[in-house]
């Protein structure tokens, strides 16, 4: 199957229950079977709780046809890209532990920086909504990481990421933003590492050292 196909079959199963929802609500308004206004209030509630679903479905799956080509490489301050994840993830209300210091390091990306920072932070929310999770981010002199663990988990061998899993199409379209850009969305070896999201470091171009002629 095609990520198209996935794309599509995922918009069809996952609209089938809020259509459901708010096509049997509507229908009991209709005949006049709700009793009391607390009844219709919670039909009204429930039917535009619906409508926002299946309009989020449709907007990922918009966002997912209209996905722009990769952009050539280019550099970014490492600490400025780690400010923008913190950004978006405060802005969501995701609990997110920083590293203290910055990171002295750039990160090079074939996207929008601040894209990719959302998509990270959706990817996360995602993943960290099925249980009870620790995310945080993560660097040594070579790679810069984004983790959702359980707290007490060890490290673990990694492995492909499967986006597909999770309801929706938040955790796809986040994954292709991610590895288009030149991400790699991994997973521990069990459950007490869902997600792991890893970008290179390099240094600085200032700091690179010059190549003349080719030597």
């Amino acid at each position: 199957m095609t990520d198209l196909e996935r794309v599509l079959s995922c918009l069809l199963h996952d609209l089938r229950s809020p259509l459901g929802v708010a096509g049997g609500y509507l229908r009991l308004m209709h005949e006049g079977r709700l009793a009391s206004a607390d009844d219709t209030e919670r039909a009204i509630v429930k039917t535009q709780d619906a409508l926002r679903a299946m309009t989020a479905l449709c907007a990922d799956a918009t966002a997912w046809l209209d996905l722009e080509p990769p952009t050539p490489p280019r550099q970014y301050p490492a600490l400025g890209f780690l400010a923008q994840v913190g950004a978006h993830a405060e802005s969501q209300g995701l609990p997110l532990d920083l590293p203290l210091p910055g990171i002295p390091a750039a990160i090079t990306l074939t996207g929008r920086d601040d894209a990719v920072a959302h998509a990270v932070v959706v990817l996360i929310g995602v993943v960290a909504s099925t249980g009870t999770r620790r995310c945080a981010a993560q660097y040594d002199e070579t790679r810069l990481w984004f983790s959702v663990r359980d707290a007490e988990a060890p490290e673990r061998a990694a492995r492909p990421f499967d986006p597909w899993r999770y309801r929706g199409l938040a955790a796809p379209l986040a994954e292709r933003i991610i590895t288009q850009a030149g991400g790699h969305c991994l997973a521990g070896a069990s459950a007490d590492e869902p997600l792991r999201v890893e970008f290179t470091l390099d240094p600085p171009a200032a700091e690179r050292p010059v190549v003349a002629n080719g030597r």
